[in-house]
């Protein structure tokens, strides 16, 4: 077997050895992973591996060019108010789906990957895991203005209001 190395790459870190890449999610040969920040790889080719709810949010994303580009706007702002990625890990659209991809399978007081490191107490560490989601999908858009809509956030506009609602029903499962 060829010798293990490990590169870290500030948050994301690859394990190599000989031709296969391996992950959180292992071992993989010919094709590439990205190790993410959350203990989960993607395969970056077609067909690539997420949780079923990912997944939907991918395609409504995917057939909705507006709201695309108000969550990108909502992460992009989320990072100008916190860029510290321990508590914002999530700074890309990618890195949002992979958050989810987490999330989804996360316990509540884990659903902020580093909340046992940064928050001594339990409740705190719920406290903040819940209110990271929330963060990234409450910051105002002046799109939104006028619309109707409780607060001019992401999380009122449909369909996404409908995948959240769906996720928050689904988290832990």
């Amino acid at each position: 077997m060829a010798p293990s190395s490990i590169a870290d790459f500030g948050f994301y870190s690859l394990r190599s050895r000989g031709g296969t890449a391996e992950g959180a999610a292992g071992e993989v040969s010919g094709g590439i992973r990205r190790a993410s920040r959350f203990g989960i790889t993607t395969d970056d080719t077609p067909g690539s591996t997420h949780a079923e709810i990912t997944k939907q949010l991918i395609s409504i994303v995917n057939h909705n060019p507006e709201l695309k580009a108000m969550l990108e706007k909502s992460i992009a702002q989320a990072k100008q108010v916190n860029p510290d990625r321990r508590t914002n890990p999530a700074q890309t659209l990618d890195e949002y789906y992979e958050y989810i991809d987490w999330a989804a399978r996360a316990m509540p007081w884990a659903i902020l990957p580093d909340a046992g490191e940064l928050y001594p107490k339990l409740y705190e560490q719920i406290d903040q895991s819940v209110a990271y989601f929330y963060f990234v999908n409450d910051q105002p858009l002046e799109e939104l203005e006028g619309r109707g809509l409780y607060n001019n956030s992401i999380q009122y506009l449909e369909p996404y209001r409908s995948w959240l609602i769906e996720f928050t029903a689904q988290w832990g499962n």
